[in-house]
């Protein structure tokens, strides 16, 4: 998948986008994926949320461009509401 960045939303997290990659990598197996509301383009919208390798717990969120792209319109530490889903949903597993 390529990725395309807002980069102003991640500088305004304080988020880098090799920890936004460190929590999308397939390989990592402490993500996990929370479907959104459509785009305003109708395009469908996930929430990853996981940890990078410094063990930061992060939110990213990305919209699928199409089967090859998708644009990260959103990274920042986890917030309270996306916390309660991942540990309810790590706990139900």
């Amino acid at each position: 998948m390529q990725y395309d960045y807002n980069d102003e939303n991640l500088r305004r997290h304080g988020v880098t986008r090799s920890e936004v990659e460190e929590v999308l990598d397939e390989d990592n197996t402490m993500t996990r994926e929370f479907d959104m509301l459509l785009s305003r383009r109708g395009r469908l919208r996930t929430m990853f949320v996981g940890y990078n390798l410094a063990a930061r717990l992060l939110e990213i969120g990305v919209e699928l461009i199409d089967q090859d792209n998708a644009y990260v319109f959103h990274g920042q530490a986890i917030s309270p509401r996306y916390r309660k889903l991942y540990e309810e949903r790590i706990a139900n597993e």
